[in-house]
This record gives structure tokens, sequence and C-alpha cells, in this order.
């Protein structure tokens, strides 16, 4: 009984202790986050001891697939996203929770959900405000009695906006050694762990325990891995952690870890186009196997589209179109959703300048004439403007932009010295004149 209580006093020491380590590990990442968030600003390895779970690659394509950026958004893309730092914290233990995407200016309300089937209702937990960027962040205790692991939820107030994030609470501890304590994403590392299950399965991550691991090893059977090499996972830049959870026993190792900065580029070809246009985007030197967020001259509030980065940290080219009512110059910011990088790459929307000439140039009150026009959008409806009239027509040109013998007009009596007209495309706001001179 005796030999019991000494177990326990030992494990609770151990636990604070590692609880204490993590939180200084941590403690600067939600200034790192919104520091990094903006413009201008997971891979794996092979592992001797274990499996690795390899990096989802975008396959290779012929043509670069197609999304469009109008009015809609595209299948897939990202809405609300909140991310845990730590995402392995004791019981009494503090949390920062960073999320973006929700409404600027809205409440969100953050509370805590036990993954037990008796864990009961939603435990709230705090409130925050969201900035202009449609970024908060919000700082938490795990409560005493929260079980191993639990779902953080943040809902938007009076919306439908919403994001999830797991945290597990901290069980005991184990031990584990890197090679060399900074680095890139991407870069390999050497580590030794120990203080595990006998042949169990432990799962890696950087800065955090929630979603998919970047790895996974297999501990020998003395509950140790001896010597792994591992390739460096997205975190933010800055101070964070490697962390390692047994899957079968809960035991879990940190260690220390100097995330230096990425910098990412970004390429659209051509430089400029017309609106309805295609234009292809391609980057590089992101963190390998990250997910990639794309948003139009500012990185705030929802993106337009997401791609996902290869296993050296490239983009696979993306084609989209060229939505209509942009003018001049614009920018795409791509960001990584883990590592925060973020390049910027700027276009310019050409615009639509069309020629229109008429049938005639010259008749008497009476006669009628048509219009041959070329240099609108591609199918777009076009109006016909007189000073006299307003609109007296409209017709659709073809897939090139143009259309010959269209809208009918005939010179009405008591018209002098000339009739002008204006064609306007409804799509593209692009103009044509045109006049006719009235007499013989």
């Amino acid at each position: 009984m005796k030999s019991n209580e000494e177990s326990k006093k030992r494990l609770n020491w151990k636990t604070v202790l590692l609880a204490a380590v993590v939180l200084l590990i941590v403690g600067s990442l939600i200034q790192s986050v919104l520091r990094s968030f903006g413009p201008g600003a997971s891979g794996g390895g092979s592992a001797r001891n274990g499996e690795e779970s390899q990096p989802k690659q975008v396959p290779t394509q012929q043509q670069p697939r197609m999304v469009r950026i109008g009015n809609r958004l595209v299948p897939g893309a990202a809405g609300p996203i909140v991310v845990l730092n730590p995402g392995l914290v004791a019981p009494g233990g503090r949390a920062n929770l960073n999320g973006s995407g929700f409404d600027p200016g809205a409440f969100v309300d953050v509370r805590l959900q036990s993954a037990s089937p008796s864990g009961g209702q939603a435990k709230p937990i705090g409130t925050a405000r969201v900035d202009r960027s449609g970024s908060f962040s919000a700082q938490f205790a795990m409560p005493e009695t929260s079980g191993r692991s639990q779902t953080v939820v943040a809902q938007q107030r009076g919306g439908r906006k919403a994001a999830t994030a797991q945290i597990a609470s901290q069980g005991s501890s184990g031990t584990v050694r890197l090679n060399r304590g900074i680095g890139r994403p991407g870069d390999t590392v050497s580590l030794s762990a120990a203080g595990f299950a006998a042949h169990e399965r432990i799962n890696v991550y950087w800065g955090r325990v929630t979603g998919a691991p970047l790895t996974t090893l297999t501990a020998d059977e003395s509950g140790g891995v001896g010597r792994a090499a591992i390739r460096v996972g997205a975190a933010i830049t800055g101070t964070t952690s490697l962390v390692l959870v047994g899957q079968s026993s809960h035991v879990a190792a940190t260690a220390p870890f100097q995330m230096m900065s990425l910098y990412p580029q970004a390429k659209l070809s051509p430089f400029a186009v017309k609106s309805g246009q295609h234009i292809i985007l391609s980057g590089y030197g992101f963190a390998p196997g990250e997910r990639v967020l794309a948003y139009v001259n500012r990185s705030g509030g929802a993106p337009v589209f997401a791609t996902q980065a290869n296993a050296s940290g490239g983009i696979t080219p993306i084609g989209f179109t060229m939505p209509y009512g942009l003018r001049g110059r614009q920018g795409i910011v791509l960001v990584g959703e883990q590592s925060r990088a973020a390049a910027q790459v700027g276009f310019m929307v050409l615009p639509y300048s069309p020629m229109v000439r008429p049938s005639t140039y010259g008749g008497l009150p009476g006669t009628t004439l048509s219009f041959y026009v070329s240099g609108f959008a591609p199918n777009e409806t076009v109006d016909i403007y007189t000073g006299q009239q307003g609109r007296i027509g409209s017709f659709q040109v073809n897939a090139q932009g143009k259309a010959s013998a269209v809208g009918s007009y005939t010179i009405p009596g008591g018209a002098q010295n000339s009739v002008g007209f204006r064609l306007v495309g409804r799509l593209s706001g692009g103009v044509g004149g045109a006049s006719v001179k009235v007499g013989g």
C-alpha cells in the first residue's frame, strides 16, 4: 500500500514538472501567431524504429486544375479555423487558443466538451472578440476534473460560424532528446526516447497534439526509441516543441525546438489579364504537406480557396478565372495554415476596350443601321444607348467577344447633325462608342 502511494507521488511530481516545461516552451506562441499572420509573412521522414505517415502529395497534372473565385467559394475552401497551443496540457494548466476566419467585430464563445460518453454539456471557458482581420486569441485553464481527451468548440455568437480543436490532458511523462534544437519545416533531425510502453506506437507532433500525427514511431521491448530520423513539421515561427504521445499508454514526452522562419514565394502567369480570363498560380517554400490558404488582396476573413503543399513545400500550379469587378492592380496572398508563413504576389486586371463600327456612317432620317463590335467579354450581353433616347436595345456577343450586324436602329425624323451611340458590356463594363452623321 505504501509503495503505491509513493509511486503516485512520483508520477504527480513528474506530471507537474513536465506541464511547467511545456507551458514555458509555448508561452510566446500567441504573440507569434498574431505577428506572423498577414500579408508579406506537415511533412514526414524515415524512422528507423517504426513507420511514418508521409504527407499527402498533390498529384502531378498535365493541365492546372481550375477553380473559380467569383461570387462563391470553391468546394474545399477553408472556413473558420482554431489552433491550440499547447495541444497537450495538464489539468489546471493554461492553454492559448487562436482562431481565424470569423466575422470582424463578432464575439466568439469558447466551450470545452468532454470526449467521454458521460461528458455532459459543454463547459463555457471564455469569450473573445474578433479583430479586423477575422482573428481572435483567448486563454483558458484546463479543468482539474477534465477527462484525458477534450474538444474545444469556438462558436460565433448569433451566427453559424464555428470551429473545433482537440486538446489532450497530460498523462505520465516520458523523455525525448533531439540531436539539434533548431531548424525549419522539412529539415531532418534525429531523436531518441524512453518511458513508453513496450512495442506501442508513438504519435509525433510539432507544437500541437491535434489532427493527424506527422509521424508514427514504434517503441522497442523496453519502451524506448533508440534512434529515429524524422522531418521537422509545420509550426509557428519561434519557440515551439516536439511532442510524442503513446497511443496506448498515453505517456507524453516533449522537447523544446526553435522554429526558423520560412520565406515562401508565389508566382502568377501572366502578370496582366482581363476579367473572365485565366491566370496560373504557383508557389514554393511552404512547410512540406501543409495546407495553403489563398486570399485576394488581404489575409483576413475566409480564403477564396485552399490547396496542399507537396512534400517539398511547393504548390502544384493552379489555374483560376479572374472574376469580374476587379480592376487595376490586385494581389494574391498565400498563407501556410500551420506555419503561418506568407507570400504575396501582385497582378494587373486590364480594362476591356471594345471597338464599335456602325453599318453606315451617315444617312437620312428613316435609315436603319446596325453594329459590328469586337473586344467585349466572351458571351456577355451588351446594351446600346443614345443620348436622345437612353437604352434602345441589347444583344449578345460570341465566345470571342464579337458580333456582326446586331442592334437594329432607325434614325428618327427630326434628327439633326449626328446621332451618338454608347455600347456597354454588362459583365466587363467595357464601353465602345460610335456616331452616325444625319443628312445627305
